[in-house]
């Protein structure tokens, strides 16, 4: 009794998730529009050009080999300068979307791949004697030369030719006049699938990075807000959501060529603002493997509830931060109900510490685009969201999901 996905569902659940990788995107004009209504239409424009070369990290045994990794990355994007409130808040950003070339060490093996990630920079000042600049990104990435059994079976990295990016920047910037910035530091880029495909070993790699920031307009003065302080919404509120994910069973890198399974995923939580950007959360996951389901009654693995021993209760406290209509959210949990997994993970790998650690200890991250502004004062709002579920720092699967706040 096989519960392998359709084909047409699998590729229905990748085109959500490629939908709201596009509602993500819509961050960005949100912070233009208004910014580009009021004054110079120009002003706050930002271009950068890129350059990233380090080492990959040999996390499993058989990890291919690999020489220098580099990454040439364009970015286009706009310096928030108080147009909107959240500027403010956020101590005035830069946000945009980059994409990057990734040439990745080993072109037999690993290949090459094209990524496209939505970003934000928290800026220091310019007039301090250090600027120290901090960027986050998270986007798409696509594989010249995924896993395959016959052509590639070295590349246990990643099995998929579409996998999510996402990087972190720290550097020194250094201001050479209001249109031209010249900058270096270090950076962490990782590449998974969210465990859709298997081999997902995921690749993460250290670099040196350096580029050049151009404002061809002139890089916009502070523009004051106080007058347009939104007033928040501090009373708690109930929220609810459904979610869909796709995952193979198995480990990192076996077994290869699985079915995939539907995941599906009931969340309740309460949530308080706190301070002008924190929604403070805690509530509870529902998920329900119909792959663990499978494995039960292929091996007889229990005798009488199947459907409930498929499933895991997860308790959890989380933190999104708020940037007008976009959220990015962070989740962790205790699975305080996962009998099959600890059972598998058990007669599986053993004993060890991170195995067990795999079973109990869970996290979400990822990101919410509202339908309403949450500084509204109305409690009900709708939100669409797309995040990656992981055990420990493992991927289990990438959700997305509806939800209301009432």
């Amino acid at each position: 009794m096989k519960q392998i996905i359709p084909f047409r569902y699998f590729a229905g659940a990748w085109l959500k998730v490629l939908l709201l990788a596009g509602f993500g995107l819509l961050w960005l004009p949100d912070g233009l529009s208004q910014g580009l209504s009021e004054g110079n239409r120009k002003q706050g424009l930002v271009f950068e050009a890129n350059g990233f070369a380090g080492k990959q990290i040999k996390i499993y045994p058989n990890y291919p080999d690999n020489n220098i990794t580099a990454y040439g990355e364009l970015h286009a994007g706009y310096k928030c300068y108080g147009t909107k409130a959240w500027h403010r808040a956020w101590r005035y950003p830069q946000i945009g979307v980059s994409f990057m070339y990734g040439f990745l060490g080993n072109k037999e093996v690993l290949g090459s791949n094209y990524s496209l990630i939505p970003d934000i920079t928290f800026e220091s000042r310019d007039d301090r004697k250090v600027p120290v600049d901090v960027r986050l990104g998270t986007g798409l990435a696509w594989f010249s030369k995924p896993y395959d059994r016959l052509e590639n079976p070295k590349n246990l990295v990643i099995g998929s030719r579409l996998a999510n990016v996402t990087y972190l920047s720290v550097y020194y910037r250094k201001v050479l006049n209001r249109y031209l910035s010249l900058w270096g530091g270090l950076s962490m880029v990782h590449f998974s699938n969210g465990h859709y495909q298997l081999p997902n070993i995921g690749l993460n790699t250290f670099t040196l990075n350096a580029g050049i920031k151009v404002y061809p307009y002139g890089k916009p003065a502070i523009k004051q807000t106080e007058g347009q302080e939104p007033v928040i919404d501090h009373r708690l509120k109930a929220n609810l959501r459904i979610g869909f994910g796709v995952n193979e069973f198995g480990s990192a890198t076996k077994p290869i060529g699985g079915p995939k399974y539907p995941v599906y995923i009931a969340t309740a939580y309460a949530s308080k603002r706190v301070g002008k950007i924190s929604n403070l959360q805690a509530g509870v996951f529902l998920s329900y493997y119909s792959g663990f389901y499978d494995y039960i009654i292929d091996q007889d693995f229990y005798g009488k509830n199947q459907r409930i021993k498929s499933s895991v209760v997860s308790l959890f406290i989380g933190n999104e931060f708020l940037l007008g209509r976009f959220g990015l959210l962070w989740q962790s949990g205790i699975n305080v109900y996962n009998p099959f997994q600890r059972e598998y993970f058990e007669m599986t790998y053993g004993s060890g510490t991170t195995a067990k650690m795999k079973t109990w200890w869970c996290n979400k991250l990822g990101a919410q685009f509202y339908l309403l502004k949450p500084e509204r004062q109305s409690r009900f709002n709708v939100w669409l969201g797309v995040y990656i579920k992981s055990n420990l720092m493992t991927a289990d699967f990438v959700e997305s999901c509806v939800g209301i706040t009432f």
